[in-house]
């Protein structure tokens, strides 16, 4: 599986959902009760919130750069001007 792959994968929202479902499973069977199971689970679910994001924001940063597009394409051109000065 290459790295695009498995970051797709892990931002999948079906993946995340499957994952907790998996843990619910596990901490019922096990007699966990109730309010410790959803402490868990919202921790899971705010941790791969933060995931989805962090994984989908660097994914379009980094297709922006490498298209040369909006703050990159900024930064590039400031920094030629500068060697052209110089």
């Amino acid at each position: 599986m290459s790295k695009k792959d498995f970051l797709r994968k892990i931002s999948s929202r079906r993946f995340w959902c499957g994952l907790m479902g998996c843990i619910i499973g596990l901490l019922t069977a096990f007699n966990i009760d109730n309010l410790t199971i959803e402490q868990i689970i919202a921790i899971v679910t705010a941790t791969s919130s933060l995931t989805a994001f962090i994984l989908g924001e660097s994914y379009v940063d980094g297709k922006r750069a490498e298209a040369g597009e909006g703050e990159f394409e900024e930064v590039i051109i400031k920094y030629k001007d500068k060697e052209d000065k110089e």
